[in-house]
C-alpha cells in the first residue's frame, strides 16, 4: 500500500509527458465536472492573414472560371465616419453589424417608424449603381461618388444551408417576423403546400383570410376548428416553397435570407478586400476587426459564442435535422442552388444519409 501513491503520481507524470508531446491530444477538447467544454490552447491555429489572401484569390480564380454575369440586386453602404464599405449578407452576423453602424453613426433618437434598428436608417449610405463617378478607377473598382478608392470593402459569408435554417427557426419563434414574413412567404408556402384543388373559392379565400387573421393573433371565434392553414409551414413547405420561386424575377424568388450569397454580394464584381466567414469568427474576426480599425469594438461585434477552433465550416445540429426531413430528391436540389457559393467561397453540400452525392 505504501506504494500505491508512487505509483499513482509516476502515472500521472507518463500521462502529462504523453500530453504534452502529442500534438494531436493538444487540439482535442476536455470535459469537466460540471459537464462544460473547455477548450484547451491550440497549437495549431491557422495564419488568418493567410487564410484571408488564400480565399480571396479562390474567389478571384472560380469568378473568372464561372464567367458569372454582374448584377445589382445586391446592397452595399458607404460609411464616411469609418471610410469602410459593407454588404450584409442575411443570417451572416448582419444584425450585429447594422446595430453597430447604427449606433456609431446615428443619433439614438433616430427611429425609422418606430425601429431604432431599421436598414431604411441607413439608406442615405447605399451605394447605388445610379451614382456612378463619371470616371472610376479601374484597379480598385470604386465606382460611386460618395465612395474614396481607398474606402475598405468588406463582407461576412455563411454556408447558405445554415442561414436557410436560422431563419426558418427564427420565423418559428418571432411574431414580430411572422408578421413580416406573412405575406413575402409563410402564406404562399402554406397554400402552396396545402390548397385542395377540389375547394370553391370562396372556402379558398376564407381559408386565407383566417391564416391572416392567425398570424396577426387576430383569431375569431367564427374561424374554421378545420382550416388545415392554421400552422406554420414546415421546413420541407418552405423549400418546395423555394424551389417554386426561386427562378422567378418578381419578389418572392428574391427573398435576401436564402438567396445564394454570391449574386446577393455581386462577389465577382465588388473587389472586397475581405469576405470572412462566419464559421471561423474566433480566429478571422480579430484579424479583420484590425484591418478595419475597429479593434476597440470587439466586445460589440465579436460572438462570445464563436466557435473556438477557427478550422472548419462548422454546421450545427439543427442543420442537419432539418436536411433530415427532407428527400434526397430535395436535398439534392436544394444543394444545387448554392452550387457557386461552394465553388466560389470554398463550403461543401451537406446531405442527410446520402453518401457521394455532389451537384455537378
Amino acid at each position: 500500500m505504501e506504494k500505491l501513491p508512487i505509483l499513482l503520481s509516476v502515472l500521472v507524470t507518463l500521462l502529462l509527458l504523453a500530453f504534452l508531446l502529442n500534438p494531436r491530444l493538444q487540439t482535442h477538447q476536455t470535459i469537466t465536472a460540471s459537464a462544460e467544454v473547455v477548450p484547451l490552447i491550440r497549437l495549431d491555429l491557422p495564419d488568418p492573414e493567410s487564410v484571408m489572401k488564400e480565399r480571396m484569390e479562390r474567389i478571384e480564380r472560380v469568378c473568372a472560371d464561372l464567367k458569372i454575369p454582374e448584377t445589382s440586386g445586391y446592397m452595399m453602404f458607404y460609411f464616411p465616419k469609418f471610410k469602410l464599405s459593407w454588404t450584409p449578407v442575411f443570417k451572416s452576423s448582419s444584425t450585429t453589424w447594422k446595430r453597430f453602424f447604427i449606433d456609431h453613426i446615428l443619433p439614438p433618437e433616430a427611429n425609422y417608424k418606430g425601429n431604432h434598428y431599421s436598414f431604411q436608417l441607413i439608406e442615405r449610405f447605399k451605394l447605388t449603381k445610379k451614382r456612378r463617378k463619371p470616371t472610376g478607377s479601374e484597379g480598385r473598382k470604386r465606382k460611386w461618388t460618395p465612395e474614396p478608392d481607398d474606402s475598405i470593402r468588406f463582407t461576412i459569408i455563411r454556408h447558405p444551408l445554415s442561414r436557410l435554417v436560422s431563419h426558418y427557426r427564427k420565423t418559428l419563434v418571432s411574431e414580430k417576423d411572422q408578421k413580416y414574413f406573412e405575406k413575402l412567404w409563410i402564406i404562399p408556402a402554406i397554400v402552396l403546400a396545402r390548397k385542395n384543388s377540389k375547394w370553391p373559392k370562396t372556402q379558398q379565400v376564407k381559408y386565407e383570410k383566417e391564416l391572416s387573421d392567425w398570424i396577426n393573433r387576430k383569431m375569431q371565434a367564427s374561424d374554421s376548428p378545420n382550416n388545415p392553414y392554421l400552422s406554420l409551414p414546415t421546413f420541407p413547405e418552405l423549400v418546395s416553397f423555394i424551389f417554386e420561386y426561386r427562378g422567378r424575377k418578381d419578389w418572392r424568388g428574391m427573398n435576401q435570407h436564402w438567396r445564394p450569397a454570391f449574386g446577393w454580394t455581386d462577389v465577382c464584381f465588388a473587389d472586397f478586400d475581405y469576405v470572412m466567414k462566419l464559421e471561423n469568427e474566433a480566429v478571422e474576426m480579430p484579424f479583420l476587426l484590425e484591418k478595419l480599425g475597429l479593434t476597440e469594438y470587439a466586445d460589440e461585434l465579436m460572438n462570445s459564442k464563436a466557435n473556438p477552433s477557427g478550422t472548419k465550416n462548422v454546421v450545427g445540429t439543427d442543420v442537419i435535422e432539418h436536411l433530415g426531413q427532407l428527400s434526397i430528391e430535395q436535398q439534392t436540389k436544394l444543394n444545387q442552388i448554392y452550387k457557386n457559393d461552394y465553388k466560389i467561397f470554398g463550403y461543401e453540400p451537406i446531405f442527410v444519409n446520402v453518401s457521394n452525392m455532389v451537384p455537378s
